[in-house]
């Protein structure tokens, strides 16, 4: 026989409280004495109760459960990004469900019904293009969004992102100032405003410098690995080959290293690379790699801030926040 689940009102009676007090525990809220907090606590251990989150959801209309979509868990930037999220919301009580969309935009419509079906209190979403239509609904349906790594065109949503474009230029100068005229480019999909972004403040770069942009030096990966590597062969078999290449982050900056040590190159003294975020494995190959760097973890922080204040503040003006990437010169 199926043994009967404690209750709200069993955890009261065997703790000598009210309903109330059981709650205001729980949800640590309202003044307890020290004491009768351990005897809530020790009455909820020894019943082994557990919160009927289903009925508690339709009783408040709220989950304490926090949607985060991205497009590759794989990559430590989101990892990173995930536990910035976490030690923010946590504080408040706040669970994080993380979906992973493989940057397919079917993926992420799935994902959306699925958050919204699970009454999410808010989501954090880094977007890989394509689904404004669901998004639409989402907002409309009174879901709290904050967007993180790219922007989308057309909506009115508080966001956590990066200066892309002036971090792509810096970069780029840099590799110009070097006296390199041929950079190869390995962009990120195309899709996402931070690949374009990147791409047009590469394209600044060689204006202002005087360099005639070639569009047979630029290859569009997909902020992958595999991408990097695969997209540094195609740039190596362009005559004259580019002497430096830009990888459009440091996942795709490790393929690219690892394509050129398998032909032979050496770094810098062959072929230059930079890259582009904060993955710390960049500084730790050999050679390091240069890289326009941000914290992961403060966009993070700074958007599950944001969504809690929309949650708990309802409206309010909508914030967008940039945050400045820095250039660190290594070895490569």
């Amino acid at each position: 026989m199926k043994k009967k689940k404690a209750t709200l009102e069993d955890v009261a009676r065997e703790a000598g409280v009210s309903i109330c007090t059981v709650s205001r525990v729980i949800h640590n809220k309202g003044y307890i004495s020290e004491n009768t907090r351990k005897r809530v606590k020790e009455a909820i251990r020894k019943l082994n109760y557990r919160q009927d989150m289903i009925a508690r959801s339709l009783k408040t209309n709220s989950t304490d459960t926090i949607g985060f979509i991205v497009t590759d868990l794989s990559n430590p930037f989101f990892s990173v990004m995930s536990k910035g999220i976490d030690r923010i919301i946590s504080k408040k009580e706040y669970s994080l469900l993380v979906c992973n969309t493989d940057s397919n935009p079917s993926k992420e419509m799935k994902y959306l019904d699925l958050l919204l079906q699970k009454r999410v209190d808010g989501i954090i979403l880094a977007s890989c293009g394509g689904t404004e239509e669901k998004i639409k609904e989402v907002v409309d349906e009174g879901t709290p969004i904050v967007l993180v790594d790219n922007y989308i065109e057309g909506f009115s949503l508080d966001s956590v992102t990066v200066d892309n474009f002036m971090g792509a230029y810096k970069l780029t100068s840099h590799l110009l100032q070097l006296g390199h005229i041929r950079i190869g480019l390995i962009s990120g999909p195309l899709s996402e405003s931070s690949a374009r972004e990147r791409l047009d403040g590469y394209k600044s770069a060689l204006t202002d410098h005087g360099i005639d942009f070639d569009s047979k030096l630029v290859t569009v990966g997909d902020f992958r690995l595999k991408s990097g590597y695969r997209n540094t062969l195609e740039l190596l078999s362009i005559i004259p080959s580019p002497t430096a290449i830009f990888a459009t982050n440091n996942f795709m900056a490790l393929g690219a290293l690892s394509a050129l040590k398998q032909k032979g190159l050496r770094v810098p003294s062959d072929l230059a690379l930079v890259g582009f975020d904060m993955v710390e494995i960049a500084s730790v190959v050999s050679p390091s790699i240069t890289t326009m760097a941000y914290s992961p973890g403060r966009i993070g922080i700074l958007a599950a801030r944001l969504l809690l204040e929309k949650i708990e503040g309802g409206g309010g003006k909508t914030q967008n926040l940039l945050l400045k990437p820095r250039l660190l010169i290594r070895e490569s």
